[in-house]
C-alpha cells in the first residue's frame, strides 16, 4: 500500500486498519514514489496505452464505454501478471 494522502484521511486509515487487523491481515507499505511495485499503476499504464491506440473519443460517454470495454476484455491471467510482475520487482 502507498501513504498518498490522498488515499484517504486518518479516520480512514485507523478504519481500513483496524478491519485487516480485525482478519489477520498485515500491510506492506510501499516506498515513496515507486508505482513499478503497485499492480493498479500496471492496469493505468495498460489502459492508457490501449486508450491512445483507438480513435479520440467524441465526449465523455464514449471515453467511458472505452475504459468498461478494454476492462471487461482483460484476462484473469493478465491480471495476475501485474501482480507478479510488482511481486518480483518488490523482491529484487
Amino acid at each position: 500500500m502507498d501513504s498518498a494522502r490522498i488515499h484517504g484521511g486518518d479516520t480512514t486509515w485507523d478504519l481500513v486498519f483496524g478491519l485487516l487487523k480485525s482478519k489477520g491481515v498485515s500491510l506492506i507499505w510501499l516506498p515513496k514514489y515507486s508505482p513499478e511495485f503497485n499492480p493498479v499503476e500496471l492496469y493505468w499504464r495498460y489502459l492508457k496505452d490501449k486508450i491512445r491506440s483507438l480513435p479520440s473519443p467524441n465526449d465523455f460517454i464514449q471515453l467511458q464505454d472505452h475504459i468498461l470495454d478494454i476492462t471487461a476484455s482483460m484476462s484473469m491471467d493478465l491480471v495476475i501478471g501485474w501482480y507478479i510482475e510488482a511481486m518480483t520487482k518488490w523482491q529484487n
